[in-house]
């Protein structure tokens, strides 16, 4: 299948449409294109000089700017001239410090650790009660791109959109994402549109957004006959993150579709570790109710799920777990990433004592491999993590 993706301007409402290798046009107005991804922001004074600079031909001048764009949650200030530098210079770094380079602050931890926590199990356990049907996957708010990856990985032809460009630049860079990616604001995601039926998927990021029931509404248009996910949806009952705006269950539920199927992130976790291919699972009125976080799925899903059992690189060991000649340990790459996360990832705790050095997982059955990509112990990361 050829994603054919279309995105009228934020400025006039044309189609955009590319007349240069770095350029789009809307008949008025020019849009960066760097690395195939598309920067539709309405942002001025980001856009235009770095339009300028394509027009010179200097598109490293170009990338350097739009890599300076931040969401309005960023902790920290925009990268300086010489980190972006040596961001963009010949050498190609590791991810962590790529991250380091572009003022991520604590969200790099979380980003180069994603693969562990229990949300992004969750976020695997939704795709793969939906990812069976063929369609492709947008996954709206992709940060780096790692459920992306995943999607690839198993087959899905898959298009990322964020806030945030070096964001989607690191997913092209060092994610190694092949799909369509789009800067845009998620207010105007109906500028997009695409001739197929979609996935279309937001985790861990809805309750970010003011007005829900608008983006709600643009995103069942974006997957036509396909499904709508909603995945770790603060609610009016977490207390300690609450960033965002969230909605307590009944508020949610009143903008969601009346046949949705909800699920707390215990049952999420409960369907990824289960060894059934359907898995039943009851989730009380009073349970989502008192859930910190909740999940929905909008359209059909078969009762089967599919194991998202293709991994998008070769197995090691995971980059928080150390080795010694007794046991194998958790580093905690910061003492905030242990606070939120050391209660929640008994997946990895309960295996610690039971496994012998992880060096070389090639040597383990598929069985075994499976066993430990489930649990954590072992992951499908990116060569320059």
């Amino acid at each position: 299948m050829v994603l054919n993706v279309y995105f009228d301007s934020p400025k006039n409402g044309q189609k955009l449409h590319q007349v240069a290798e770095h350029l789009y046009f809307d008949g008025e107005h020019y849009w960066p294109y760097i690395d195939h991804i598309l920067y539709a922001r309405d942002k001025d004074n980001i856009r235009l000089p770095a339009v300028e600079q394509i027009k010179n031909g200097n598109t490293e001048e170009a990338l350097r700017i739009l890599l300076t764009d931040q969401d309005p949650f960023a902790p920290l200030p925009p990268p300086n001239a010489t980190a972006l530098r040596k961001l963009t210079g010949s050498k190609k770094l590791r991810l962590n410090e790529a991250m380091r380079l572009l003022n991520y602050g604590g969200v790099a931890d979380y980003f180069a650790h994603r693969w562990t926590t229990p949300t992004f199990l969750t976020g695997l356990s939704l795709l793969q009660m939906t990812l069976k049907r063929g369609y492709p996957l947008i996954d709206v708010a992709c940060g780096i791109g790692h459920f992306l990856r995943t999607a690839e990985a198993n087959g899905t032809k898959a298009i990322g959109l964020d806030l945030v460009f070096s964001k989607l630049w690191i997913a092209r860079q060092y994610m190694n994402i092949r799909g369509p990616l789009i800067c845009t604001d998620i207010s105007t995601l109906s500028c997009l549109s695409v001739d197929f039926s979609t996935v279309v998927y937001c985790h861990d990021a809805f309750y970010f957004f003011k007005d829900k029931e608008s983006i709600l509404r643009d995103m069942r248009a974006l997957a036509q006959d396909g499904n709508v996910i909603v995945g770790h949806a603060h609610t009016d009952q977490e207390n300690e993150y609450t960033n965002g705006f969230p909605l307590s269950y009944s508020e949610y539920d009143a903008i969601a579709h009346s046949k949705s199927r909800w699920f707390t992130d215990e049952a999420l976790l409960e369907i990824w570790f289960s060894q059934q291919t359907n898995p039943q699972i009851r989730i009380s009125k009073k349970q989502l109710s008192s859930a910190k976080a909740l999940s929905w799925i909008e359209g059909t899903i078969d009762k089967n799920i599919h194991p998202l059992s293709k991994y998008a690189g070769v197995l090691s060991l995971n980059p928080m777990l150390r080795t010694n000649s007794e046991q194998v340990y958790i580093d905690w790459p910061s003492d905030s990433f242990k606070n939120e996360y050391r209660s929640d990832i008994n997946y990895i705790l309960d295996n610690l004592n039971t496994v012998e050095p992880l060096t070389v997982p090639e040597k383990l059955s598929e069985h075994e491999q499976q066993h430990y990509f489930k649990k954590r112990i072992l992951l499908d990361i990116p060569e320059l993590w």
